[in-house]
C-alpha cells in the first residue's frame, strides 16, 4: 500500500502538462518529483524533524535502559551463583561425613554381635 502512495504524486505529475499544452519531459517529470518532495518538506518537514528527534530520543532510552537492565541481570545472576556456592558449602561443612558414619555404624554393628546382648 505504501508504495501506491509514493506512486501517486508521479502519477500526477505525469498526467500533468507544462504551460503550452505538451507533457513533460523526463527531465521535467525528475524536476517536477523535485518541487512536490520539496512542498512536503515545507509541508511536514517541521513535524518529521520533531518526530526524527522524539524517535531518537526513545531511542537512546531505550537503549540505556536495556543496558541497565542487562548489567542488573548479570549481577543478579552473580549473586544468585554466589548464594548457591556460599550454601552448598555451608551445607557441606555442616553435615555428617558419610564414609565416616558408615565405617562407625559397622565397628559398632561387629561390637553389637560380639556382646552378650547382640546374640
Amino acid at each position: 500500500m505504501a508504495s501506491n502512495r509514493t506512486q501517486e504524486p508521479k502519477a500526477a505529475v505525469e498526467r500533468s502538462v507544462n504551460g503550452n499544452g505538451s507533457a513533460l519531459g523526463p527531465e521535467s517529470l525528475g524536476s517536477a518529483l523535485d518541487k512536490v518532495g520539496a512542498i512536503r518538506d515545507i509541508l511536514f518537514g517541521e513535524q518529521m524533524s520533531h518526530y526524527e528527534v522524539r524517535f531518537a530520543e526513545l531511542e537512546r532510552k531505550l537503549t540505556a535502559d536495556f543496558e541497565l537492565l542487562s548489567q542488573k541481570m548479570e549481577q543478579a545472576i552473580e549473586d544468585l551463583r554466589s548464594a548457591t556456592r556460599d550454601r552448598a558449602a555451608e551445607v557441606e561443612s555442616s553435615s555428617v561425613p558419610r564414609l565416616e558414619l558408615a565405617g562407625e555404624l559397622e565397628k559398632l554393628a561387629g561390637l553389637l554381635r560380639g556382646s552378650p546382648i547382640g546374640r
